[in-house]
């Protein structure tokens, strides 16, 4: 709704001082001077006798009335601009399942809290992100990924906290992307072959996933060559799961029965690639296929060393996690699950070290390990190996893995490696570690 805009009209009072201006310029003659002769109209028989001149009095000037004060206006109400509706809106225009939809609410109150609800084309309630705020200027925005949403018809309600009720729906369509149906181990996917990157979907992923993940594959790789200093030979095949059920079930075929916590990196033979399950938001979804395309980078870095488990994770979570970052700051993308996952991490390392204890070297380089493990037991093993190796270049130098790769690609061990560019052996270096935690990780 349009402002009204107010105009005020002005009446001048100055009509009786007009009137005498206008007779006295239109209607008023001037007197004949004395002496003067008027000029006569052709065929006029002039007296013989001249009259003598009578004196003519000068007409009198009239009076002008006196100016009186100029009236003034009377003043009318100014128009106040008539407060538009609240306004819910869902962006693109047509939005592809699987893409970034951006939402945004408008002229609300100032620091209204928004609950979000979503209803996919069969009318179920989906997962929601968090509540929405109003900033000073009465708006709020907020992103959903679509990753896992079906095609259709959806709605999504936002409800305040002060009153406010909004509500819009938008419909997902499928991308209409070239791809071939094809068979590996007796299960069924779709492949894209992009220009940097095979992308494998199973059912229930979308078409613009593949696209995406195709590109992101590229430019993740790129930064991480760039940290490493080595450039990516190949672009890896990836492979899409709905679940980490399907995932697993896909994996057990291939001769892998190792749980999955997100993602894997199996480095050669016919089933090589990255396989990543996609229930994730993005940050989560970037921060796993960064580790695990990391895992291939340090393999040609190194020329094919092979590095403990722990330092093998560690790197990759430490490599990882700064390009996942790069990427969506690039994006302008939300990291702050990011931000909660290092913070939960620190918790849990911290928690261990005074109670159970942390994972010890010795721990993670036995067989039966990962076998073993419970799903709490193997986060402990990734945050605690992150933090290990960020320490280590803290403490180190900031070159610290690039030195520890180097020395990897002449053939040494990995404690070997650690004991040449520390100078310490690495049970020493993982007890000042242990230390570090137990003084709150400074």
């Amino acid at each position: 709704m349009g402002a009204y805009r107010s105009k005020t009209y002005w009446v001048l009072g100055m009509a009786a001082l007009g009137a005498v201006l206008t007779a006295l310029a239109c209607g008023a003659s001037s007197p004949t001077p004395e002496g003067a002769v008027s000029p006569l109209p052709v065929g006029t028989v002039l007296p013989t006798t001249r009259p003598t001149a009578t004196a003519v009095a000068p007409t009198a000037t009239p009076s002008l009335p006196a100016a009186t004060s100029e009236p003034q206006p009377t003043p009318r109400p100014v128009a106040t601009a008539t407060p538009s509706a609240p306004e819910l809106s869902v962006g693109p225009d047509v939005p592809k399942a699987g893409a970034l939809l951006a939402f945004s609410i408008r002229r609300v109150r100032p620091g209204e809290r928004f609950a979000l609800t979503y209803r996919s084309p069969s009318g179920k309630a989906a997962a929601a992100s968090s509540d929405v705020t109003a900033g000073q200027d009465g708006s709020a925005s907020w992103s959903r990924s679509t990753t896992l949403d079906d095609e259709g018809q959806w709605t999504v309600s936002v409800r305040g906290d002060q009153g406010d009720t909004l509500q819009v729906s938008y419909v997902l369509q499928q991308l209409q992307l070239d791809m071939q149906t094809v068979k590996k181990l007796n299960a069924q996917f779709r492949r894209y072959q992009g220009q940097s990157s095979d992308v494998y979907i199973s059912p229930g992923i979308h078409t613009y996933t593949a696209l995406e993940m195709s590109s992101v594959v590229r430019r993740l790789m790129d930064r991480i060559a760039t940290e490493i200093g080595a450039p990516p030979l190949a672009y890896p095949p990836l492979y899409l799961f709905r679940t980490p059920e399907a995932a697993a079930s896909y994996l057990k075929q291939a001769g892998f029965n190792e749980q999955l916590l997100g993602g894997l990196y199996i480095r050669e033979g016919p089933n090589a690639g990255v396989y990543l399950v996609v229930n994730l938001d993005d940050a989560s979804l970037y921060h796993i296929l960064a580790h695990e395309l990391t895992h291939q980078m340090v393999y040609w870095k190194t020329g094919g060393a092979e590095l403990s488990t722990w330092l093998s994770e560690g790197i990759a979570e430490d490599y990882g996690l700064k390009a996942a970052r790069e990427e969506l700051a690039n994006g302008g993308l939300d990291a702050s699950s990011l931000d909660l996952a290092e913070q939960q991490d620190r918790n849990r390392v911290r928690k261990a070290n005074q109670e159970q204890g942390l994972v010890l070297i010795t721990q993670a380089e036995n067989a039966g390990f990962w076998t073993q493990a419970t799903t709490e037991t193997a986060y402990l093993f990734y945050a605690q190996y992150r933090l290990f190796v960020q320490y280590l270049s803290n403490q180190y130098g900031a070159r610290f893995n690039d030195r520890l790769l180097e020395q990897l690609k002449l053939g040494v061990s990995s404690a070997q490696a650690i004991e040449r560019v520390a100078g310490k052996p690495q049970e020493t270096l993982f007890g000042e570690f242990s230390q570090w935690v137990a003084q709150g990780m400074p």
